[in-house]
């Protein structure tokens, strides 16, 4: 896998640049030291692979906090990092590249010759070796000669290369760098351009991160000159003059231009288009990344149309800028909605709600894009615990979508209002609101088809979690039925595999371990397909509950671990919470009574600021180990705390509280109090 840090500057930069390489999320509210070791860990579990660091010289003080502490998490992973200095960390192994020998240099020129390219004689091996050397063995310069070939013999190339690197105006003597030498051969390169392959250089190093040659097309604009080649057979030119490469990525060409030349070319375009044309074309271009229809398709489609979006987030924010800068506000709106979708695959989250705010300040956005920018942040807040925020959001949202007379965007921020309120542990107002939501896709299902039976299964499938809280399994298998239904139907295989897992969930709970089992390991295939990563971990940690009943517990340890790590890398604290309270229910089980209690306390720590309800929950777990260990008036404590949290919210869990309750009295030989409770 390799990675590019030429545009890192920070720790943050570096997690951020190999955690969308590998395709690992990563979550908010961590600091460096914490956020290096989630992403230390999630690597661990992705196996044994190579990672290519390139360009690190500029990060070098920040080798120990990132590669360093990766390393510590992951030695299945070998770490091949190009920079001009040594990190100088344990287990470096430092191999020192000097500029390529004459010998070698030649060997790679003479690899590089286009057809048509001159006869390999004495006298034209004797050129080459001089020019290697003219340009101090270095690699790049190397390939850019060679492409110049088929049009000047190495004899005449080494004329035009000693009157570029020793102009007869030169007076100084002082030696010069390698870097200039680089310079100084693409701006040869550059004159040797017909113009209209001078204008496509400069017009695409506007592009970020690389470009595939459909988006080449829409934004290079070589009309000035109508004998001008086809957009296809220019940047083939380019990349045969090595000013450019090709890699395949997802089985498909991405071509990028070298990081010299794109900075060579960048400050040339500066010069041709000060008013920003290309700049405006390429933010157009990507713009329609945040179509309501692509986003649609984001939810139908399978992994791999996920990851183009994905590779595709430098050249969003350099697009979302440009347009903002300019004042595009349609533009750069867009551009933002695609990329908050590209947050919510990858990380991280703050500042993905962050990008929100200058977009929100421009003029001439419509009421219906305003309340979607509102509600997609108000999306991240949920995830980062912030309820309250985003309940505040969506309450704007929904006035404004009811001022408009907008049912679609009503429907919409009553659906995220419900989610906030269930979280919030208020299951009157959720229900409230998805009665509300139900009520206004099925009144315009006719008028919007699919977006309606987006909505429609969503929030039918969330009234089947509410109800499953409430205790009503009949009425929560039902709905999550009717939601499954709906999304395949609809074709909506993100969702369809989160429904599946609930009904394991509930099968679970029903005690159908057969069907549990089926329901789980379907939906956890479907996740891997859509790339959903969050949710394949959540049912992953659901499996493990399976492992736990059936008696299953090795199976059952590795599966809640590996779930735990994934919530960790990924930053989803409420997932995490959870799943670490159902780890140290095991760790009890299996006679690990410190590892368990520590499990416990963190676990009720995080649902305490995340997701309160399963903190309930493990409260009344740790009121039975210290009602064991003498300590009844603690645990009397616990189980008073827990009960307030899961009255009205969870009545299985609840259930469950209450004879925990009683076995605390019993513990206490309290014998009326623990016959009392289990009576209730």
């Amino acid at each position: 896998i390799f990675v590019d840090l030429s545009e890192a500057t920070t720790p943050m930069d570096i997690h951020h640049e190999v955690g969308l390489a590998v395709g690992i999320k990563l979550g908010e509210g961590r600091d460096n030291k914490q956020m290096a070791r989630d992403l230390g860990q999630q690597l661990s579990v992705r196996g044994p692979m190579l990672i290519v660091l390139d360009n690190f010289e500029q990060v070098i003080a920040h080798g120990m906090n990132t590669v360093g502490s990766w390393y510590a998490h992951a030695e299945n992973i070998v770490f091949l990092i190009t920079s001009r200095e040594t990190l100088n960390i344990p287990a470096e192994v430092v191999i020192d590249l000097m500029p390529l020998s004459n010998r070698d240099g030649a060997s790679l020129f003479h690899d590089r010759i286009p057809l048509g390219g001159p006869d390999w004689s004495g006298g034209t091996r004797t050129a080459v070796h001089r020019l290697v050397s003219a340009v101090d063995g270095l690699p790049l310069a190397i390939e850019m000669l060679a492409a110049q070939s088929a049009e000047m013999a190495p004899k005449e190339l080494l004329l035009h290369l000693e009157n570029i690197l020793n102009p007869p105006e030169a007076v100084t003597s002082a030696p010069r760098s390698r870097q200039s030498t680089l310079h100084d051969l693409i701006d040869w390169s550059w004159g040797l351009l017909q113009p209209w392959e001078q204008e496509a250089l400069a017009q695409l190093s506007a592009f970020h991160g690389g470009f595939t040659m459909e988006a080449a097309e829409a934004v290079l604009d070589l009309t000035t000159w109508p004998d001008a080649p086809w957009t296809v057979d220019v940047v083939g030119t380019l990349m045969g003059r090595s000013l450019l490469f090709a890699a395949k990525h997802l089985s498909q060409p991405r071509f990028r231009l070298y990081e010299s030349v794109r900075v060579f070319a960048s400050r040339k375009r500066a010069q041709r288009d000060p008013e920003g044309h290309t700049a405006h074309r390429h933010s157009v271009w990507y713009a329609r990344l945040g179509h309501p229809d692509h986003l649609h398709r984001l939810l139908v489609s399978d992994a791999i149309e996920t990851k183009h979006l994905s590779v595709e987030r430098e050249n969003l924010l350099a697009a979302r800028s440009h347009a903002i800068t300019n004042d595009d506000s349609a533009s750069a709106a867009a551009c933002t909605l695609a990329m908050l979708e590209v947050v919510n695959i990858t990380g991280p989250l703050r500042p993905g709600a962050e990008l929100v705010n200058p977009v929100m300040a421009m003029g001439g956005l419509s009421p219906k894009m305003r309340i979607h920018l509102a509600r997609s942040k108000a999306n991240l807040l949920t995830h980062l615990g912030h309820l309250q925020q985003a309940k505040t959001l969506l309450e704007r949202c929904r006035q404004l979508a009811e001022d408009c007379g907008d049912p679609v965007e009503r429907a919409q921020s009553h659906l995220q209002l419900a989610g906030v309120a269930r979280q919030q542990g208020e299951p009157d107002v959720a229900m409230h609101h998805f009665e509300t939501t139900l009520q206004l896709a099925a009144d315009v299902r006719d008028a919007i088809g699919d977006e309606a039976m987006v909505i429609l299964g969503t929030a039918l499938g969330n009234t089947g979690l509410l109800k499953r809280e409430q205790g009503d399994a009949t009425s929560a298998q039902h709905n999550l039925e009717q939601a499954l239904s709906i999304h395949r139907q609809a074709n909506n295989r993100r969702a369809e595999g989160r429904v599946l897992g609930n009904l394991g969930l509930l099968a679970h709970e029903n005690g159908d371990m057969r069907q549990a089992q089926e329901h789980l390991k379907n939906a956890v295939d479907l996740n891997r397909k859509v790339g959903d990563l969050r949710t394949e971990a959540v049912n992953i940690g659901n499996l493990g509950l399976v492992h736990k009943s059936l008696g299953q517990f090795n199976d059952a340890m590795k599966t809640l671990q590996r779930a735990l790590k994934i919530h960790q890398a990924l930053g989803n604290t409420r997932s995490e919470g959870v799943v670490m309270g159902n780890y140290a229910v095991l760790l009890e089980i299996l006679g690990r009574r410190q590892e368990a209690i520590a499990h416990l306390e963190k676990a009720i720590e995080i649902c305490d600021r995340a997701y309160p309800t399963p903190g309930g929950t493990w409260r009344a777990c740790l009121a039975e180990i210290r009602a064991e260990e003498g300590a009844y008036g603690e645990a009397r404590a616990l189980i008073q705390d827990g009960r307030k949290i899961l009255e009205g919210t969870h009545e299985p869990e609840l259930v469950k509280l209450i004879c925990k309750a009683g076995i605390v009295e019993f513990h206490a030989a309290d014998r009326t109090g623990a016959t009392n409770y289990l009576a209730e």
